[in-house]
């Protein structure tokens, strides 16, 4: 397998492995010592998980065709298991690029444990679509995606075995979307990044209708929570031309009266991207993936955690262009994965981070192992008979473009993964 040089700017062939952590190369001892400034802090992290031995928690399932994957998502209808991906544009060697392409359902099969099968159920044409949510309410099904570059977000009804477009929300930058319920009611936010507002609709009929706007700068991510019995929206901000990339997240809280979110909190953050929450351990936890300020990639991301009626910071990873996470619990453990996209301006292969999140640890967050991905920009954790996946949505390589394979991992309990083969 050939290697390229991890020196920003050289296109040779890499051949001198980094010592202490086995996982960068380089073509020379002069291009390893003018980037050490860069590697140095991606470099303690790699080797840390080389000090964990060999029991890797998560073994290769399954790769799957995806163009420029921007996210997954797992639900089931009628007993039945599926998927699906949003592909946010196709790109390959000596073709244009285009953000119109098809984002695709599977029906997932899992015959043994740790394997996974996908029969393609049917596909359906996106612009630069940014993610899928699905949403199960009392009567209908439904596939939601923000078209980040398209100027809609997709509504799409399950129509007994298949989905067809229902309605289309006018959306200016979608980032991504999100359901939730206030008592029987059913609702969806869509992160606008062009207009800094998290747009808010709840079902009326069979339509959605807007409920509330809410102002919230440089938004392009959003999550909920519910902490003693209330309820919280969380807005990841990436960037705005006031604060620059240093612009504040913002947490919200439902009102007495139920009838609005209000501002509740902000909390520091350095071009978020994506926002996390887990409830674990008897605790509320929350986790930005800061991408990247004016010079670096490589920023800090950080774990909050529900503290004296605020979120409060409990821990903080070096990321690498950190594009979103995934909170969630199997088997007893919570995990953190960790989608490092890299850098636009260089390479996109980049591994990306799994930690085990211990709620009584003082510094909660442990590496587990790391994932080979490239361009990640997203995980998704779900359970099909009785074995939790872990889908990961690679955008693009630097040499092959965004029509690269995304590549979905499988919870194996801790078993000897094998070793890399140099």
């Amino acid at each position: 397998m050939l290697r390229r040089c991890a020196a920003d700017g050289c296109e040779s062939t890499g051949s001198l492995r980094c010592s202490r952590c086995k996982k960068t190369y380089y073509c020379s001892h002069s291009c390893q010592r003018s980037s050490w400034k860069s590697h140095k802090s991606v470099c303690v992290v790699l080797a840390a998980s080389l000090s964990l031995g060999s029991a890797q928690p998560f073994e290769k399932a399954l790769d799957v065709p995806t163009k420029g994957a921007a996210g997954w998502t797992h639900f089931v209808v009628d007993g039945r298991d599926y998927l699906a991906v949003a592909n946010f544009f196709t790109s390959r060697p000596g073709a244009r690029p285009s953000m119109t392409t098809e984002s695709v359902v599977y029906e997932a099969f899992s015959d043994a444990p740790g394997k996974l099968r996908l029969e393609k159920l049917q596909a359906f044409a996106t612009t630069g679509a940014h993610g899928v949510e699905f949403v199960a309410t009392a009567d209908d099904r439904w596939l939601v995606v923000p078209n980040y570059y398209g100027g809609d977000a997709v509504v799409l009804k399950w129509a007994g075995e298949t989905f067809v477009e229902h309605q289309r929300l006018a959306v200016d930058g979608g980032g991504n979307v999100v359901t939730f319920k206030i008592g029987d009611a059913s609702f969806l936010s869509v992160a606008e990044f062009n207009k800094g507002v998290v747009q808010i609709y709840a079902l009326r009929g069979d339509r959605w209708a807007l409920w509330q706007a809410v102002r919230a700068p440089g938004c392009g991510a959003t999550t909920t929570a519910v902490v003693d019995g209330r309820l919280y929206l969380i807005a990841a901000s990436y960037v705005t031309r006031e604060t620059g990339w240093r612009t504040r997240s913002r947490v919200f809280a439902l009102n007495a009266a139920e009838t609005a979110f209000e501002s509740h909190h902000d909390l520091p953050t350095v071009g978020a991207h994506g926002v996390a929450t887990l409830e674990h351990g008897g605790r509320h936890w929350l986790f930005f993936s800061n991408d990247k300020d004016e010079r670096s990639p490589r920023q800090d991301s950080e774990l909050f955690v529900w503290t004296n009626g605020r979120y409060a910071s409990a821990q903080k990873v070096r990321t690498d262009g950190a594009h979103a996470a995934e909170l969630f619990a199997a088997g007893g453990t919570a995990y953190l994965a960790v989608a490092n996209l890299g850098d636009r301006g260089g390479s996109y292969r980049r591994d990306s981070s799994v930690y085990e999140l211990d709620a009584a640890a003082e510094k909660p967050l442990r590496l587990v192992q790391s994932l080979p991905t490239l361009g990640a920009t997203d995980f998704k954790a779900f359970t099909i008979s009785g074995t939790t996946f872990l889908a990961v949505s690679n955008e693009q390589d630097d040499r092959l473009g965004g029509d690269v394979d995304s590549t979905i991992w499988a919870l194996s309990g801790g078993r000897a993964a094998p070793k890399e083969e140099l």
